[in-house]
């Protein structure tokens, strides 16, 4: 659920922050970032189809590490979601060897989507290795369409082989520690 209250907003505001509702949302298996839905749009969110009903000038629809190996990223399916996404992930997981965002690129020139880079929230100590700088107004509108004009200057470096190996280190841990949680629960 969201997870965005009047507290949470006059705190960021107070800090200089505009903070911009949003929610990693699994559907129909594949993951997507919602931007500035309200909990009532969230709610009615149960398929894909969904979002082409509820999308509006006001949300941002992004697919994070599209072309990634996983089962939730969109993939081959983003050319039917034309319509739906407003960008594509510039996944900070990339070296100067292995690059999986070149066909995230290609994707949004071909379809004029902008290209987003995101420090992947998961981990606070990638906020500093990719990101992006929105050229706007300190507003939440101005920022969304700002995005969807894509007035974004992408900042990112490469992973080092040690950050490589930390990265695979802290994915397996991940997956081991959701294995035993799904036991856990299933006993």
């Amino acid at each position: 659920s969201l997870l965005y209250t009047l507290e949470i907003k006059e705190y960021a505001e107070s800090k200089g922050i505009l903070l911009i509702p949003g929610i990693e949302k699994i559907i129909e298996g594949k993951e997507f970032l919602l931007y500035n839905f309200t909990e009532e749009e969230l709610s009615k969110i149960n398929k894909i189809d969904d979002l082409r009903q509820i999308k509006n000038e006001h949300n941002l629809i992004i697919a994070p590490h599209p072309y990634y190996k996983g089962k939730t990223c969109l993939g081959n399916m983003l050319e039917s979601l034309k319509d739906v996404v407003d960008g594509l992930e510039f996944c900070y997981f990339h070296t100067k060897f292995l690059n999986m965002n070149k066909k995230a690129e290609e994707y949004c020139k071909k379809y004029n989507k902008t290209l987003i880079a995101s420090s992947d929230s998961h981990r606070l100590d990638r906020f500093n290795d990719n990101y992006s700088q929105v050229n706007a107004d300190k507003e939440i509108n101005s920022v969304i369409k700002s995005i969807k004009e894509g007035n974004v200057l992408i900042k990112t470096k490469p992973l080092s082989v040690l950050d490589v190996i930390k990265e695979l280190f802290h994915f397996k841990k991940s997956y081991i520690k959701r294995g035993i949680n799904n036991v856990r629960t299933r006993n």
